[in-house]
């Protein structure tokens, strides 16, 4: 039941669904993204949260995958904020766990030996990234080895605010680590940008640039590893095709696109199909949210 990985066929074959219940038998994991899928950034959606009930109801495993730019245990306190308790779910990772991982373990060749001076572009509450790590924070540039990127202090949506420090940045020829591949997450009505859209500014200009988050295989490699489970009867989740789907394309698992979440303004004009086309990514259904 594995996904369609290219666009090159004339017709592309998404099947559409109303609910998880159609499909959920053949599946025993279901990986789920957050913003877009089980939340708006303020408020659970109710029907998703039935589908987790449902899910829950039926012995599957669920696990959360979020490109979020901070730890797991920040993740699971805001979401209990939104009210998902941790009963309700088996597994979380985000992007910035992941990313905290490497960074703690010399895990991954690209970012190992960047020293210790760090400066951080993000907000307050992704500082979370620098705990039982032996790193230490700086406020100026000039005193950083390198630069992790967890996006932006608030809801900007401007990328080229960033040009001119990037371009000291890359003057110094500092790498840069980015906890958050996403470009834009739809907040209140508008597209914020994410870690994602400062980091390609950066590589727009020759910055080096190590990414953490689908995505890329590795974070859905560690998620299954946490797990200790196949990833043969996996779906994962999603409501975006650069991240959700093509993740789940390359790492070998069926997916589900969401059409709620970031992609709702381009289907009011768009297909489905022809979106996929675009983003050369094909989900194996969609549906008009998630819900039972």
């Amino acid at each position: 039941m594995s996904s369609k990985s290219t666009t090159e066929q004339k017709n592309i074959d998404i099947q559409e669904i109303v609910g998880l219940g159609e499909i959920a038998d053949n599946y025993d994991t279901f990986v789920i993204d957050l913003w877009g899928v089980m939340h708006n950034g303020v408020t659970v959606f109710p029907e998703a949260m039935r589908a987790l009930q449902e899910l829950r109801n039926a012995s599957k495993t669920i696990a959360f995958l979020s490109n979020a730019p901070r730890r797991n245990s920040t993740a699971v306190a805001q979401l209990l904020e939104r009210g998902i308790k941790r009963q309700e779910y088996d597994h979380i990772m985000t992007s910035g766990e992941f990313c905290h991982f490497s960074l703690k373990n010399d895990s991954v060749e690209a970012i190992q030996d960047l020293g210790k001076n760090c400066y951080h572009i993000g907000a307050t509450k992704d500082y979370c990234l620098f705990t039982e790590i032996d790193l230490k924070k700086v406020e100026q540039l000039e005193e950083s080895d390198f630069i992790l990127n967890s996006g932006t202090p608030g809801w900007e949506t401007d990328v080229t605010v960033y040009r001119e420090f990037l371009g000291k940045a890359m003057e110094r020829g500092m790498p840069m680590v980015c906890a958050n591949t996403d470009m834009y997450v739809p907040y209140k009505g508008e597209l914020a940008i994410c870690a994602g859209a400062i980091a390609r500014e950066y590589e727009s200009i020759g910055g080096n640039v190590t990414y953490f988050g689908k995505p890329l295989k590795p974070i859905y490699q560690h998620l299954f590893e946490q797990i200790g489970a196949s990833s043969e009867r996996a779906l994962m989740i999603g409501d975006s095709f650069e991240t959700d789907i093509r993740g789940a394309n390359s790492f070998g698992i069926d997916s589900l696109l969401v059409q709620s979440g970031l992609h709702n303004r381009d289907l009011v004009s768009q297909t489905v199909s022809s979106l996929a086309a675009k983003y050369t990514t094909v989900p194996t259904y969609t549906s008009p949210a998630l819900a039972w």
